[in-house]
């Protein structure tokens, strides 16, 4: 019998693969992403981190 954690795994490997095939690491590894994209990408990876880091917080609070 698979496990869940196999079957998850299985089901997400698709995805997964996408991420590592996606143009922007292919750009940023061969150092030809423009700069403005990956000053876009600094930008909206920066708050995403700072919402992630005020739900914690929030999380944090509660208990």
């Amino acid at each position: 019998m698979t496990t869940f954690t196999t079957q998850i795994h299985n089901a997400a490997e698709p995805f997964w693969q996408k991420s590592f095939d996606h143009p922007f690491v292919h750009e940023i590894g061969d150092g030809s992403l423009p700069n403005d994209v990956f000053r876009y990408y600094l930008i909206q990876d920066r708050y995403y981190l700072n919402e992630f880091g005020k739900l914690h917080e929030k999380k944090l609070l509660k208990n």
